[in-house]
């Protein structure tokens, strides 16, 4: 299958879907042609994501790439090709890393306990905080955008 069928196929398989955040990746491994290929990225463009922390492992630049590096990368094209720069997109990797901290800080107890229940039970509330923070920042920057278009 060629790398721009797998992304497609990958994109529709997870559209709309409910997916676990936790669940892994799927099986996907691509090279930097290959990435290139199944997203219209450039190698500059892929290296330039990967260096501010968008997609693949900082600092290895012969890695490879997974599926959440695909979808990024998908996601992050039609974003460049839109007038934002890689630098712009540094920001999304910063909220993550700050949301990340916000919600290490109310599973951490959970799972210092060690045991099979508290960690399925901090499993089932990290997929709940980041389905409803997802939602949330969805309403307010719906808001925002309404705002700023109709002058409200």
């Amino acid at each position: 299958m060629r790398p721009a069928d797998i992304a497609a196929a990958l994109e529709a398989a997870t559209a709309g879907e409910e997916r676990s955040l936790l669940d892994p990746p799927q099986a996907v491994t691509l090279t930097l042609r290959e990435l290139c290929e199944a997203t219209g990225l450039e190698p500059a463009e892929v290296r330039a994501l990967r260096e501010y922390g968008i997609i693949g492992e900082r600092g290895d630049d012969g890695a490879p790439f997974d599926a959440d590096d695909l979808l990024a990368a998908r996601a992050a094209h039609d974003l460049l090709r839109l007038g934002l720069e890689a630098r712009h997109l540094r920001m999304y990797r910063q909220f993550v890393e700050r949301e990340l901290a916000l919600f290490e800080q109310l599973v951490t107890p959970l799972l210092r306990q060690r045991n099979p229940e508290a960690r399925r039970q901090a499993t089932r509330q990290l997929d709940k905080l980041g389905a409803l923070t997802g939602r949330l920042k969805r309403s307010l920057l719906a808001r925002a955008l309404r705002g700023y278009v109709h002058g409200a």
